[in-house]
């Protein structure tokens, strides 16, 4: 457990060949680049940086457990850039060699390397850019720092600013195999079909490849789906790692988490944080959700962890191809092959190849999702939380959904005693907070304030949830409060909460849909907001003609009508206590729009609107929500429980 040091000004620099086993002890002889010293460094020593230079060099790699700690942060009374006095340059900064040449920073142990604690106090990190060129060793995450693998490490006291991830165009992958084996296990499988004949079938074989080829080109972009180029400031991978009393700010990234991301399967712990102005999404193909904060966890890893649409879609073909003919009719039986049968007898062909796709997806991860998946990786997720708290996320960015967070792919969350405040989705839903895919959502003793959703038909100013538990609670001194938020072109303002479908991808039909069913297991969702939980003053809609679904200024809550739509369940206590002086604009009134022609748009108070589409249920406008009835006007409605069963 030995010190070396580090000083720019005094330091000497190293010579060629083995280092010394007493290289730069001497704290009168330090190392004049950080990177000699890591290089010198047994696991367990200490490297410590004397001065507060500018550190120019390559990206520093720490693949041994050691700490790197700055002086000054040793100090009596330190720098804490957290807190919004801190000057910047009160701390070394590191930074590549020439600006955006490389990522500042990585942790990241050999495979045969024994575990131990990684410790980085006190430090600037700046103007580092990681791309996802092939090879790179973390995908192109974390642009200020990459941890890749390691649990054991503590990022501390450091501000992390103006770091970027960048995206290398995506290639092509082609689309015709699959296509051809869709259509050809389609004949063969309705060839048995009673009342299908060989020329009715023919028929729906072609308009079935007709719709196919209009929505899934020969050759489609080959979209990453592996949370490569991740995190402009900070990137958990597969790590468990920690991070505290760091501000991180004016980063960008072209993937999920401009300012900290989280990739694969770990659960990170991210504590009295400022983490503000962070911005997603320049280049077009980026996936630019989560402005402050990203997490995309429950990766199918077996297929590799730099995968991309093609690699599922190709293994999707693959299992298709050889599947057994009464595997696959089992797919289609009951209500299915009808709709099936309906579909080919009135021309509708889209749907059928939407059917037809979706079952046989079902089918492939019903018999092949631990040849994708890691099981006991997905058992962890499915109680595990990426943890916040303490933190003040403000003033992020996201092109798409999740200005200050979001959260995918069974990426549950814990969000406590936090602020989340003036942040922006600009084109998507959430500008506080996303959730979807089984990312289930708690936030306790929080304030989620003056947020922004910028989506069409994706609303939620304050919060958006789809498909994931929610959970908001609080205490009496620490209330959780969801107000001022906007949502000025849809629906909910304070929040906007769907059990809908989770949609396509790589143009195949509910392919999502189909992995939070077989893999996720998530069939039901439920919503809880405790007597300690205030929604208000939030606004949907604006007074322009243009909004035309301002619905449910408080909340908007909407089940779908697709077969497979998870059960909905909610429950809000004292909701006219907790739920008041929300305001929405719209077109609709009690859920009829307006005759064509009518630009008026109707300022309402609009504390909820409550859509169920498979149980044919709309609340309107009404701020009394429907199947409430006449218990909601008892005398002791304040503490009367708002109550939805879906089932």
């Amino acid at each position: 457990m030995t010190n070396r040091y580090v000083n720019q000004s005094k330091g000497v620099l190293a010579t060629r060949g083995a280092l010394a086993s007493g290289t730069f002890t001497n704290p009168a002889r330090p190392a004049r680049r950080i990177t000699d010293a890591l290089r010198a460094a047994d696991p367990g020593d200490t490297v410590v940086v004397q001065d507060t230079g500018t550190y120019n060099e390559g990206e520093l790699v720490i693949d041994k457990p050691i700490t790197l700690v700055s002086a000054t942060a040793l100090s009596p009374s330190p720098p804490k850039p957290a807190r919004v006095f801190y000057k910047p340059g009160s701390l070394p900064r590191i930074s590549p060699a020439l600006p955006g040449a490389s990522r500042v920073l990585r942790i990241q142990f050999p495979k045969e390397s024994k575990a131990g604690r990684v410790l980085v106090r006190g430090f600037e990190i700046t103007g580092g850019k990681a791309r996802n060129t092939p090879g790179e060793p973390a995908w192109g995450t974390g642009g200020g720092i990459s941890i890749v693998d390691v649990n054991d490490a503590l990022i501390q006291d450091c501000f992390i600013v103006g770091n970027q991830t960048e995206g290398v165009p995506f290639t092509s992958t082609s689309t015709l195999a699959f296509k051809d084996t869709v259509v050809e296990r389609m004949v063969e499988v309705l060839g048995s079909v009673t009342g299908l004949d060989a020329s009715t079938l023919t028929a729906a074989s072609v308009a079935v490849r007709a719709s196919l080829d209009a929505r899934l080109p020969n050759k489609r972009p080959n979209n990453l789906l592996a949370g490569q180029c991740f995190g402009g400031g900070v990137c958990f991978a597969w790590s468990s790692a920690r991070i505290e009393s760091c501000r991180v700010e004016n980063n960008h990234a072209n993937g999920r988490g401009s300012g900290i991301a989280v990739v694969g399967y770990g659960w990170p712990t991210i504590v009295d944080c400022l983490i503000s102005k962070n911005t997603s999404g320049g280049q077009t193909f980026a996936r630019r959700d989560g402005g402050g904060i990203g997490a995309e966890i429950s990766l199918p890893e077996k297929l590799g962890r730099d995968l991309s649409e093609g690699d599922l879609l190709n293994a999707l073909q693959t299992w298709l191809a050889k599947a057994s003919t009464f595997t696959l009719k089992a797919l289609l039986v009951g209500a299915t092959i009808q709709a099936v049968i309906a579909a080919i007898l009135t021309g509708d062909y889209d749907s059928l190849s939407d059917i037809i796709m979706y079952r046989f997806v079902r089918g492939y991860l019903q018999s092949n999702k631990w040849s994708a998946w890691n099981e006991v990786d997905i058992r962890a997720a499915q109680t595990r939380n990426v943890l916040v708290s303490n933190c003040r996320i403000e003033g992020n960015e996201a092109f798409d959904d999740g200005g200050g967070i979001y959260c995918s792919v069974l990426a549950r969350i814990k969000v406590e005693f936090t602020t989340l405040q003036k942040n922006k989705a600009l084109q998507g839903a959430g500008g506080g907070i996303r959730t979807s895919m089984a990312s289930d959502l708690t936030l306790s003793g929080c304030t989620v304030n003056e947020n922004t959703s910028g989506g069409a038909k994706l609303g939620g100013g304050g919060i958006a949830c789809r498909n994931c538990g929610v959970v908001v609670v609080g205490t009496g001194s620490s209330r959780t409060s969801i107000h001022d938020n906007q949502c000025p072109s849809w629906a909910g303002g304070g929040a906007f909460l769907e059990a809908t479908s989770e949609g396509a991808m790589a143009g195949v039909h509910d392919m999502w849909q189909a992995i939070l069913l077989e893999v996720f297991e998530f069939t039901s969702m439920k919503v809880v907001v405790d007597e300690f939980s205030t929604i208000f003053a939030n606004s949907s809609g604006t007074p322009r003609a243009a909004a035309w679904h301002g619905k449910g200024g408080g909340l908007y809550i909407i089940r779908g009508k697709i077969d497979d739509v998870a059960d909905l369940h909610v429950e809000i206590a004292a909701f006219p206590r907790n739920v008041s002086r929300n305001i929405g604009f719209s077109k609709l009134l009690i859920g009829k729009p307006a005759p064509k022609g009518i630009t008026v748009v109707t300022k309402i108070t609009d504390q909820i609107a409550l859509v169920d589409l498979k149980k044919q249920v709309d609340d309107g406008d009404l701020d009394v929500p429907k199947h409430l009835g006449l218990s909601f006007r008892h005398p002791f409605a304040n503490s009367t429980t708002f109550t939805y069963d879906g089932t």
